[in-house]
C-alpha cells in the first residue's frame, strides 16, 4: 500500500499531465506530513498535510487539492493573508471563492462542499472579502459555510513540521533538504514562465492568465498580448516539432503552430491623430512576423477616422508597411461595416486606436483595441491593450 507522501506526490505528477503550467508552478512547494493541521495547507514554502485525513481522499480529490493549493501560492494569497485587520477564516473564504471558480475553468472536477459562487468571477479576494463581511454582519445573516479543505497560512508562520533527531523535517521525503523560504517575488517570477508557457502550448484557460496578471500587476508587452491574442483565434495546432524561435534565442523552448490557411485578419488604424508613423511603424513589425508565423489568407487593412480613407490587403509573406491616411474626427463604426462587406469574416480584428469616439456595435468575432498607454482604458467590448512605443 502507497504511503501518504507517495500518495500525494502522484497526485502532483497526474497534476503536470493534465495542468502542465499549474502543475509545473506544485514543484515549488515542499511536502511536509503535519498532524497539527487539520487537512492542507500551505504557506507559500511547504504544503502541510494531515497524513490521517489525507488517507480518507480519492486519488481524484487529491489532484484537485494539489490544484487549489498551488493556485493559492500563484496569487500570492499567504502573503497577503495578514493585510489590514481582517478575520483570517473569512479571508480563507474569500480565496478560496476566487481559487475555485479558476479551478473549475481549467477543466478540472471539484468537490461538492467546494465554495462556488460566480458573482465573485473575476474579483480579486480582497472584494470578495468586502461583499462576505458586509453580508454576514447584516441581523439575521445565516452562519457563513465552513472552509472545506484546503487552506492558506501566512507566509513564515511556523505551523506544525516537528524535527526527528537528526534534524530532518518530520514526514519529508529522505533526502529532502529543509525548504529554503519561497518569497511573493520567487513566485512572481514563477507563475510569469509558467503562465507564458501555457499560453503558448495552448493549455491555459484566458481567465487563469487574467488572474495571474492580475495578481502580479505584470507590465506585459503589448506584443506578447497581442500575439496571445492572435494564437488564441487561430485554430491551429501546436507542435514542438516547430518551435517558436522568438524564445529559443531566450533559452526557452515553447512549441510553435504548424497549421496554415486561417482566415483572414483585419487591423484597423484611427488616422484622427493620435497614432504616429513611429508607432505605426512598431506595430507593422509585429503584425508581420505574425502574419508570418501564423499565415492567415490575408490581413486588410483599413484606414479609418470618421471614414474609410483607405484599405490594402497583404498575404502572410509580405513585407507589411502602415501609412497614414486622412486625419480628421473619429468614427469606428464605418471598419465593422466595411468588414460586414467582405466575403468571409475575420478570425478577429486588431483596432489601433486612442478610443477616443462613440462606441460601435459589438460584432460577433474577437476584437483586440490596442491603445496607446497615454489614453488606455477598458474599451467598449473584446481586450484592450497598452501600447507602449519602446516596450
Amino acid at each position: 500500500m502507497p504511503s501518504t507522501l507517495q500518495r500525494v506526490t502522484s497526485a502532483r505528477s497526474r497534476l503536470i499531465l493534465q495542468s502542465p503550467w499549474l502543475g509545473s508552478l506544485s514543484l515549488r512547494l515542499q511536502v511536509v506530513e503535519d498532524a497539527s493541521v487539520p487537512s492542507w495547507e500551505t504557506d507559500g514554502t511547504s504544503l502541510h498535510v494531515n497524513p490521517e485525513w489525507t488517507e480518507q481522499k480519492s486519488d481524484h480529490e487529491l489532484l484537485t487539492l494539489w490544484a487549489h493549493e498551488t493556485w493559492h501560492c500563484a496569487l500570492l494569497h499567504p502573503y497577503q493573508m495578514q493585510e489590514g485587520n481582517r478575520d483570517q477564516g473569512r479571508a480563507n473564504r474569500a480565496m478560496d471563492y476566487v481559487v475555485n471558480l479558476l479551478i473549475q475553468g481549467d477543466g478540472l472536477h471539484l468537490p461538492g462542499d467546494a465554495l462556488i459562487d460566480q458573482r465573485f468571477a473575476g474579483l480579486d479576494w480582497r472584494k470578495v472579502y468586502a461583499i462576505l463581511e458586509a453580508e454576514e454582519q447584516k441581523p439575521n445573516a445565516p452562519q457563513p459555510p465552513p472552509a472545506p479543505a484546503g487552506g492558506v497560512q501566512p507566509a513564515g508562520d511556523e505551523t506544525g513540521g516537528t524535527e526527528d533527531g537528526d534534524g530532518t523535517e518530520n514526514g519529508q521525503a529522505p533526502g529532502t533538504p529543509k525548504a529554503a523560504g519561497m518569497t511573493a517575488d520567487d513566485w512572481t517570477d514563477a507563475a510569469e514562465q509558467a503562465t507564458l508557457v501555457g499560453q503558448r502550448a495552448g493549455t491555459m484557460a484566458g481567465d487563469s492568465a487574467r488572474a495571474i496578471r492580475q495578481t502580479h500587476q505584470t507590465k506585459t508587452p503589448w506584443f506578447e498580448l497581442l500575439r496571445e491574442f492572435v494564437t488564441n483565434t487561430v485554430p491551429s495546432d501546436f507542435s514542438m516539432k516547430r518551435p517558436n524561435r522568438q524564445y529559443a534565442s531566450r533559452g526557452l523552448y515553447v512549441p510553435g503552430l504548424v497549421k496554415e490557411n486561417a482566415p483572414p485578419f483585419v487591423l484597423g488604424v484611427d488616422t484622427s491623430g493620435s497614432i504616429t508613423q513611429q508607432m505605426l511603424d512598431a506595430v507593422a513589425s509585429e503584425v508581420q512576423a505574425l502574419m508570418r508565423e501564423v499565415r492567415p489568407e490575408s490581413i486588410t487593412v483599413i484606414y479609418c477616422d470618421a471614414e474609410v480613407q483607405h484599405v490594402e490587403t497583404f498575404e502572410p509573406d509580405d513585407d507589411i508597411k502602415l501609412s497614414v491616411h486622412g486625419g480628421g474626427g473619429t468614427l469606428f463604426q464605418p471598419v465593422f461595416d466595411y468588414v460586414g462587406t467582405m466575403e468571409e469574416p475575420p478570425a478577429a480584428l486588431i483596432y489601433f486606436t486612442d478610443l477616443m469616439g462613440p462606441a460601435p456595435s459589438e460584432p460577433d468575432y474577437p476584437v483586440l483595441w490596442l491603445v496607446p498607454e497615454a489614453y488606455a482604458q477598458p474599451a467598449f467590448f473584446g481586450e484592450t491593450v497598452p501600447f507602449r512605443l519602446y516596450d
